[in-house]
């Protein structure tokens, strides 16, 4: 068990870590002044009574005014235009049963459209084009704003460069696993009971932004990931049964986007040290700054900054797999 001085020597560490990998980023970002613009998908509730979420309708043209100038174009969807795409009709519907933390999911298909919204765009692009969702929400997260807008494509293509993947999701953070917020009935759909115990003690995939790249292997991955997200089982809180002691709540889609990555680990799909990164309060910012995390109050600030995670027994159990299919062929 760590203590607290160990875990916080173990914090420093990954701090200093952050710092020489923000180092290596500059001159990776020297090197890519040129990269391609990327294309920028968020979705925005409208309130009623339009639907059941909060009204982020200024929130949205906010969005496409302060940073249209950094993406290929911006794209924004909301419920409305969802349900005009052809195939809408099955997802961002309403449920009954609200998930706990994330109260109005429910109302909207337990985000279920995200997927559905990403592989909709993703088609209308060219080959090799990056699609980047993010979360739409810029209110209840303010400090999204705070992302280094100017440099962001230099960033996502250091991302993927370094996991050498078509797609990229970050770590949710240190500390925060998967067998706390991804539902028991989920993970057994995915994996045996022996991989299930590996990917509990693995670190947490945020959902709330999806960088991918239009080619054969993003393409699949996010129809897998739609694919999944329509079996509401895999994502509502219906199949909740039980559930270990270091349970706490489960997230909708992230459920099915945390098993996907881990499936493709193991599967050799994906590097085993995926995704490698993790940034300080979802602020996608390679350098440590002070910034305000709630405006309101001058003295509530936050660091941002890149640092690295790792799944070490994920990592051990896939080399020791490998090495076994190697030497005794089993």
């Amino acid at each position: 068990m760590f203590t607290v001085v160990n875990r916080i020597i173990l914090v420093r560490i990954l701090i200093f870590i952050g710092i020489m990998k923000t180092i290596k980023f500059k001159l990776f970002a020297n090197q890519s002044k040129n990269v391609n613009k990327s294309f920028f998908l968020f979705f925005y509730s409208r309130g009623t009574p339009w639907d059941k979420g909060f009204d982020l309708t200024q929130t949205a043209s906010d969005l496409t005014q302060k940073l249209n100038k950094y993406f290929s174009k911006i794209i924004a969807h909301n419920k409305q235009t969802l349900k005009e795409i052809i195939g809408g009709e099955e997802f961002c519907n309403e449920y009954d049963e609200p998930l706990d933390k994330n109260p109005n999911a429910n109302y909207f298909g337990y985000f279920d459209f995200k997927p559905f919204l990403i592989n909709n765009e993703l088609n209308k692009l060219q080959e090799n084009k990056v699609l980047f969702y993010h979360d739409g929400n810029f209110v209840r997260n303010y400090q999204y704003w705070e992302s280094d807008w100017e440099n962001i494509h230099s960033i996502i293509y250091y991302l993927m460069d370094k996991n050498k993947s078509s797609i990229w999701v970050q770590f949710e953070g240190y500390g925060n696993f998967v067998r706390n917020h991804v539902k028991d009935f989920t993970l057994s759909y995915f994996f045996n009971d022996k991989e299930k115990k590996i990917v509990k003690k693995s670190y947490l995939i945020n959902a709330a932004r999806v960088i991918v790249r239009n080619d054969e292997f993003g393409r699949q991955f996010i129809y897998e990931y739609m694919k999944h997200c329509k079996n509401k089982n895999l994502i509502s809180r219906k199949a909740i049964l039980s559930e270990d002691k270091n349970f706490l709540w489960s997230c909708g889609d992230q459920d099915v986007l945390n098993c996907l990555v881990y499936r493709n680990i193991l599967d050799g799909n994906l590097d085993v040290f995926f995704p490698r990164f993790s940034f300080f309060y979802r602020v996608i910012r390679m350098e440590r700054k002070k910034i305000n995390i709630n405006y309101s109050l001058n003295n509530d600030q936050i660091k941002t900054g890149i640092y690295p995670l790792y799944n070490f027994r994920l990592i051990f159990y896939v080399f020791v797999s490998k090495l076994k299919r190697k030497c005794f062929n089993i």
